[in-house]
């Protein structure tokens, strides 16, 4: 019998074996999967879940050929009208991961109606946990390990907006045989997830096994293939878990990423200020001046003016889509002078605009509604009508150049309503994504955020289109610590942009000294976090070290931040500035799996190290933890190289060999709880 296997040295084996005609995944990285002799159970066995139409007649694929090339396996299906379907597993050894793609090809003389087309996995009969994450607005992706309900589970996006309600990421780990498998979904539009308890049949064995679907959503979905055409589904990524443990495995994620996924390049991000959480939309020049002079003194690099400049009249929410420049409010028609100092004191401008959303007070609204589809607040283009995609590509880019504008900060703040077009919002993101891709390769010197509403579009496929992906409008420090974990597991953290929000508090009595004494305190926007409305006292120089880890921002009043307070800030983003490089494409270990959002207990450790072991940095946070010290474990290091190592702040160092430190790693002390240091190792 001919054997199939893909075969990585450090994550195990996948192979599929030959049951009756057709071939089957025996198991996957080690993970056994379910095999079967029983002709019963031909619902379990086959690799494809497809609900397809042509001329109203049901479409029925069977199994035609397997056929391996180095690292590659590919599974064939054909029908008797002319419909074919590829699978293919292309893997990456060193990484532990598999890139599943499926297509579907129509050669046959009339359309096609794909209604559902997902992989299927049947894992073997055992006790499983799963490890998903919810996702809303200031609560991004979070989740955390709990065992399988019988029940199964459904997860899925919804509105359009690709992590609202659920991530595309899913773990199982068999709890008896420490394996596990994460997969994630690179979503074009909505995805699902279904996990079921199956049974295997009647008989005295009374067993069931786990029965896993994922891909493009299904449900009130009919894609259109034409006659000669291919239809491309959404790449899914197959992980492998060292002993079942996400965190062991993010950081060949973020190599994988790093590697496959960057379409421009791994940039150094430039250190930003936005003026959102200082003034919001009461945009006043002489304020701005003033800003703009302490972000350049605290080495900021861009000035990013949020919503609020444009329009007629009303609120900046109600003018989206009127990308005239407001000349009665705001900077009163001032925007391109402003634009000008910035560029004076030798910084980068930055704008907000939010193409995707328009309201009905907007020109091109009343000039052509039939370009428009409802959303919930407003519409959204129609963008795989061509003259609505050249209207809005051509938008963008006017505004780029009026302004000369260094770094766009594109928003998404509302839902999308049903796809006028029945494909689950595939063309509509097929459109976008190409619309991004060439807007970046035009304009070579422009940073694209991808904000959307805080952190709710961010899954591998959309971070891949744009530069720097902001991970939520919470910015709470100690819950943005959480959602950066969180995000870490199933997306790269070099493109996940965070802001450092801080502003002067009270001065309250001290409560181990004399009420005379006052202490100046330091606050920051307290969970969920998208405002100082409600704010938390914390100490600048731990808020700093929270978040100098990824491409940073900074926000809020900053002209009321003491001497002592601006200097904290401008050390740290010197510090940030100087190791950019290597956070750019590091990858990120962490000492444990990642922290539910609101949990402030324990000590957590983030390594960040090449592949080539050259340098590394390791934050070390104490929370909320009785002990004062912490025994850190060293990884990236090479075992016969010599290392500088040191703590951020301190100028003595010592040398150790890479065997010492992956022997003896580092001992930390931090006296204080919510407190950090730095260990900074360096080849020599």
């Amino acid at each position: 019998m001919e054997q199939y296997r893909l075969i990585s040295e450090a994550f195990g084996m996948t192979k599929w074996v030959q049951l009756r005609e057709q071939y089957s995944l025996g198991c996957l990285f080690n993970m056994q999967m379910h095999i079967s002799q029983d002709s019963a159970q031909a619902r379990l066995l086959g690799q494809l879940e497809s609900d397809m139409l042509m001329n109203g007649k049901q479409v029925e694929l069977r199994q035609t050929l397997i056929a391996q090339n180095d690292d590659t396996v590919t599974v064939s299906f054909q029908s008797d009208c002319g419909v074919s379907c590829e699978l293919k597993y292309t893997l990456d050894g060193n990484a532990g991961i598999i890139s599943q793609s499926l297509s579907v090809e129509n050669d046959s003389a009339d359309a096609l109606d794909v209604r559902r087309l997902q992989t299927r996995f049947a894992f073997a009969s055992g006790e499983y946990e799963r490890y998903l994450q919810t996702s809303n607005w200031c609560y991004e992706g979070d989740g955390g390990w709990e065992r399988l309900h019988p029940g199964g589970l459904h997860l899925c996006s919804e509105g359009g907006r690709t992590t609202q309600g659920n991530t595309p990421f899913l773990a199982l780990r068999q709890i008896e045989a420490g394996r596990g498998i994460a997969f994630h979904i690179l979503p074009m539009g909505d995805w699902e997830i279904c996990v079921r308890s199956s049974s295997v049949g009647i008989g005295p064995q009374g067993d069931s096994i786990v029965s896993l679907s994922l891909g493009h959503v299904s449900e009130r979905v009919s894609i259109k293939v034409e006659t000669g055409q291919r239809l491309e589904l959404p790449q899914v990524l197959i992980q492998s878990l060292p002993y079942g443990m996400l965190h062991l495995a993010a950081p060949r994620l973020h190599h994988y990423l790093n590697k496959r996924m960057s379409k421009s390049g791994n940039r150094e991000f430039p250190v930003v200020y936005n003026t959102w959480m200082d003034c919001f939309d009461d945009l006043n020049q002489a304020r701005l001046l003033e800003r703009l002079k302490i972000a350049k003194d605290l080495g900021c690099e861009v000035f990013c003016v949020d919503a609020g400049w444009f329009g007629r009249e009303g609120s900046w929410s109600d003018c989206v889509g009127d990308w005239r420049e407001r000349v009665t409010l705001a900077l009163e028609g001032g925007l391109s002078g402003f634009a000008d100092e910035v560029r004076k004191s030798g910084l980068r401008f930055g704008l907000w605009m939010e193409p995707e959303r328009v309201t009905n007070c907007a020109p091109i609204y009343q000039a052509h509604p039939e370009w428009f589809a409802q959303g919930s607040k407003g519409f959204y283009p129609m963008l795989w009508m061509q003259e609505v995609y050249d209207y809005l590509k051509d938008e963008v880019l006017c505004v780029i150049d009026r302004y000369d504008v260094g770094w766009l900060k594109l928003d998404f703040n509302q839902e999308l309503g049903e796809d006028p077009r029945g494909s689950g919002h595939m063309r509509y993101y097929q459109c976008l994504y190409r619309m991004i891709d060439e807007l970046r390769q035009s304009r070579v010197d422009v940073i694209f955020e991808n904000c959307a509403s805080g952190g709710l579009r961010s899954d591998i496929n959309t971070m891949s289109h744009f530069d720097v992906s902001f991970s939520s409008d919470n910015a709470n420090p100690w819950d943005g610590l959480s959602t950066f974990q969180q995000m870490s597991i199933r997306t790269n953290p070099n493109r996940v942009y965070r802001w450092l929000a801080l502003q002067k508090g009270a001065d309250i009595p001290a409560y181990d000294r004399s009420i005379s004494t006052v202490e100046h305190t330091i606050v920051t926007p307290a969970s969920p976090g998208p405002g100082f409305s409600e704010c938390e006292t914390i100490d600048a120089e731990f808020a700093c070290r929270l978040l100098v880890q990824s491409p940073l921002g900074l926000t809020g009043d900053i002209a009321t931040l003491d001497l002592s307070t601006r200097d904290c800030i401008r050390t740290h983003i010197f510090f940030y500035r100087q190791w950019r490089g290597l956070l750019a494409n590091a990858a990120l270990l962490m000492d444990a799996e990642p922290a539910r959002l609101g949990n402030r207990k324990g000590w957590h450790v983030h390594q960040f190290f090449e592949e080539a072991c050259r340098k590394s940095l390791i934050f070390v946070f104490r929370l909320n933890h009785t002990c004062e010290t912490k025994w850190v474990k060293v990884s990236g290091v090479e075992p016969s190289s010599h290392y500088r190592v040191s703590l951020f702040g301190d100028e003595n160092a010592e040398v150790l060999t890479g065997a010492g430190l992956l022997e003896s790693g580092v001992t930390i002390r931090l006296a204080r709880r919510n407190s950090c240091t730095i260990v900074i190792i360096e080849q020599v």
